[in-house]
């Protein structure tokens, strides 16, 4: 790494470059299989159904917290920490709002 005459490395010199990733090390990865998912989808399904949809918001969740933990980003899985409450209280914010103004 370059640095200064006082010491301090140069701007953007601190980041490792992606011609620099150690040999053997993908960059981007998937290991799901498709029992898995489609186990998953037909669990969101089930879900969706036996509450007439309301839950679909974590049928959601699922889906994406699997995706999520079968890639893998220079060896280390990435990470969904969204919530079924979160996008559910998204859609209640959004869904009024569109109903609020008078249309012309």
């Amino acid at each position: 790494m370059e640095s200064s005459p006082r010491g301090a490395p140069l701007p953007g010199t601190g980041i490792s470059p992606v011609g620099q990733i150690p040999p053997g090390v993908r960059i981007m990865e998937f290991r799901g299989g498709a029992a898995t998912w489609f186990g998953t989808q037909i669990l969101g399904v089930l879900i969706t159904v036996v509450t007439l949809g309301i839950c679909y918001p974590f049928a959601v969740v699922l889906a994406e917290r699997w995706r999520a933990k079968n890639t893998y980003l220079l060896g280390r899985p990435l990470r969904f920490d969204g919530t079924g409450w979160g996008i559910l209280w998204a859609v209640d914010q959004t869904v009024p709002a569109v109903y609020r103004y008078p249309r012309n």
